[in-house]
């Protein structure tokens, strides 16, 4: 895997076969190019509708797309998990899983109880604009409004 920029703003992980007939990417518009943006899919949702990907590209966010390779029960919830643990490991201190399944919960958890982990914030959100409002930068309060 390559090393992704730890970013100074938002990094934001979406499980797109759960919110995909959602609203999930309702907010992309937000991005900028200090953010990252991962979609996570597998073969039974491949398609994001033109709008949106015309609004990330605009945002010059890092954006990256990874498809699940195998299916199984909660397969792509482990890339997620293991990207998140990826992340920390370079530094980046806020990520947002945005899904609906509440077991990510377990993922924020984990993280908001080991203190060697040097105050890395996991979340999880509904769609990208609730993610972006509730980062914690001070630096990005203009979007926040």
């Amino acid at each position: 895997m390559k090393r992704w920029q730890v970013n100074l703003l938002a990094t934001i992980l979406v499980d797109y076969e759960n919110v995909s007939m959602t609203d999930g990417l309702k907010g992309v518009e937000y991005l900028n190019e200090n953010d990252t943006l991962i979609i996570f899919y597998s073969q039974c949702c491949e398609k994001i509708r033109a709008e949106y990907i015309e609004m990330i590209e605009k945002s010059q966010c890092e954006f990256k797309t990874y498809k699940l390779v195998r299916t199984g029960k909660n397969a792509l919830d482990f890339y997620i998990a293991v990207v998140c643990g990826i992340l920390s490991s370079y530094g980046e201190k806020q990520i947002t899983i945005i899904s609906k399944d509440k077991g990510f919960g377990a993922i924020a958890d984990f993280f908001q109880i080991q203190n060697e982990l040097d105050g890395v914030t996991v979340r999880v959100s509904s769609n990208v604009e609730n993610a972006l409002g509730a980062m914690s930068s001070t630096e990005d309060e203009e979007r926040k409004k």
